[in-house]
């Protein structure tokens, strides 16, 4: 496999995880803040 496109293929899954990662948390506070209010 072609090292620079290894190199980018885990930058990208990685910055996939985190996008996810940023959805679940806003899904989180929101669900939190609409429990509370």
């Amino acid at each position: 496999m072609n090292e620079k496109f290894r190199s980018f293929f885990l930058n990208l899954s990685s910055l996939i995880s985190d996008f996810f990662g940023l959805l679940n948390d806003h899904q989180f506070i929101t669900g939190r803040i609409i429990a509370d209010g």
